[in-house]
């Protein structure tokens, strides 16, 4: 049950993966996730959970190339292309 809770675990298009950093998560719930995607060999995201625009930790991602719709980042994340990044 924790790990549903802390845990954004899906899978996109037959591949496996975790949302390894939520900047509105605790340090300690993004460490559950960065390890849980460890272990099993997922692909990692990460982001805000944004509800506010006041908000001042940001999570994303990273990439080397510019991603202009959600086609390429679609593209560029199952090639896995992408670093969980965060703001604070």
């Amino acid at each position: 049950m924790l790990l549903e809770c802390v845990l954004a675990v899906a899978t996109l298009v037959a591949v496996a993966y975790a949302y390894a950093y939520n900047a509105a998560n605790p340090d300690w719930q993004n460490s559950l996730a960065y390890e849980y995607a460890v272990k099993r060999g997922f692909r990692m995201a990460g982001g805000s959970d944004i509800h506010n625009f006041s908000q001042e930790n940001m999570g994303g991602m990273r990439f080397s190339f510019p991603i202009n719709s959600i086609e390429d980042y679609k593209e560029a994340f199952m090639a896995g292309e992408g670093t969980p990044v965060y703001r604070m």
